[in-house]
């Protein structure tokens, strides 16, 4: 005598199973789109940049946008942590929720002997992933910043972690210029959310190599199909194993 299991236990099987499979599907795609829609100004202004050394002329759509704004001045490139963004002059929410920004009064980032000019930009937003992976980097890499038509190379030699306070009662004191030395500083809030803290970045001006800003990125590359190519047999072996689970509970 074949004995079956409840029609309602055999339901709520199914219904797991589907809440786990949408579940996994959700992480791989859901969250990239959204990402997407954030990017598309980002990376119109950047392939215009890259194309020109000026920023984009943007539909009509965008006119209001671009307005609050502003056009971009420079693009920077940390390699280490797969980030490309345009840089504007300004530290205004609606900067900050679509790019970095130059903090008033640190100067400009056309490079030369004293300047030190503090690049800003948020971390924990949900629509982007502006400076989230800013306290990965490690001092001995790079970034790049192209400003002019000119790409500029800094090699990260300091970094530290600075309670909010501490860094508006001694902000000369952490950003101030060497003469005799090309510098940026590029700072995020952390820890995410909670924000009590300043995580700052100082890199020093070396000369630009433009074989290995492309070697970088093409490790960057790889490492990204790399976890797309794990993600895919991840959610494949979810799939094939909710399958087998049902068939023999069935």
């Amino acid at each position: 005598m074949i004995i079956r299991k409840p029609k309602k236990k055999r339901i709520m099987g199914k219904w797991i199973i589907a809440f786990w499979l949408l579940s996994a599907v959700g992480v791989l795609l859901l969250m990239p789109a959204e990402a997407s829609v954030a990017k598309y100004q980002q990376n119109q202004q950047i392939a215009a940049i890259d194309r020109t050394g000026t920023a984009a002329e943007t539909d009509s759509s965008l006119d209001v946008a671009k307005i609050e704004l502003g056009d971009p001045v420079g693009i920077l490139t940390i390699p280490s942590i797969s980030l490309k963004l345009p840089i504007y002059d300004g530290t205004s929410d609606k900067i900050l929720e679509n790019g970095v920004g130059i903090t008033e009064g640190t100067g400009d980032i056309t490079g030369g002997n004293g300047k030190n000019p503090l690049i800003a930009g948020h971390s924990g937003l949900y629509k982007d992933n502006l400076f989230d992976d800013l306290p990965s980097v490690k001092k001995g890499e790079k970034f790049y910043i192209k400003v002019d038509g000119e790409q500029h190379a800094y090699q990260i030699d300091r970094i530290e972690e600075v309670q909010k306070d501490e860094l508006q009662r001694n902000f000369v004191t952490y950003l101030e210029p060497n003469p005799n030395e090309d510098r940026v500083t590029l700072m995020t809030c952390t820890p995410k959310g909670i924000n009590t803290h300043r995580f700052l970045v100082y890199g020093k001006r070396v000369t630009f190599t433009k074989s290995e800003l492309k070697d970088e990125e093409n490790k960057q590359q790889k490492l990204s199909w790399k976890w797309l190519l794990g993600s895919t047999v991840f959610l494949s072996v979810m799939i094939i194993g909710s399958l087998f689970v049902y068939k023999k509970k069935k």
